[in-house]
């Protein structure tokens, strides 16, 4: 009983877990019905990150690292209010200090991930001009970790697979171009160890997109 009990509960706790995803969804089903006369855009877009641990209690440093990503976006709606989902493939790591217990001294060691980014996001046209628009966005973030890069001291099996964060961010449309900056809050666990149960992930995105 005990067992089927734990089973349960672990079933349970994952739809719970994703549960954002399937309202996330519901509302790509219904979002695009209600702006039927309302304008596609498609948005390729490339750009840098700056991303570390929140609630990091380490040894020393916790310090952020330049990465970068590459995905699309696309806006349904009108400029007064529109949807934006998309898609987004991301390089991002953080360097900490740890001990080496064989070597009784401090490392300095870059963490590495490799994910895939599925933000689904409000926006609205906060000022617009002929050429140039001021764009506000919010929303929320499903990021999975598909490697850790070339770092071994952490491995996939360490994190929880599906993180969330809260996004927000504005951004300039200078007629077909697009320049966006972001900032990702970390709401889910980034580990699955209690030890860490409090560390999360920080990111700050600047990105450049063309209009198609």
């Amino acid at each position: 009983m005990d067992g089927m009990d734990t089973q349960k509960g672990k079933t349970l706790n994952m739809k719970f877990k994703f549960a954002p995803f399937y309202i996330l969804v519901l509302v790509l089903i219904v979002f695009p019905p209600i702006q039927v006369k309302a304008d596609t855009i498609v948005v390729p877009k490339f750009g840098l990150n700056f991303t570390k641990y929140a609630n990091y209690s380490g040894l020393g440093n916790n310090q952020s690292e330049i990465g970068f990503q590459l995905g699309c976006d696309f806006r349904l709606g009108s400029p007064t209010l529109f949807l934006q989902p998309g898609i987004s493939w991301k390089k991002y790591g953080t360097r900490v200090e740890i001990m080496d217990p064989f070597q009784d001294k401090v490392l300095n060691v870059e963490n590495s991930f490799h994910s895939f980014q599925f933000p689904v996001l409000v926006g609205t046209t906060a000022v617009e001009s002929k050429d140039i628009s001021l764009i506000l966005i919010g929303g929320m973030v499903l990021d999975i970790v598909t490697d850790t890069g070339s770092d071994q001291i952490i491995i996939e099996d360490d994190l929880n697979n599906g993180t969330w964060a809260a996004r927000f961010g504005f951004g300039l449309d200078i007629m077909k171009f697009t320049l966006g900056f972001s900032y990702d809050f970390g709401i889910s666990r980034f580990f699955k160890s209690h030890l860490e149960s409090d560390r999360k992930i920080n990111s700050i995105e600047i990105n450049v997109g063309i209009k198609i």
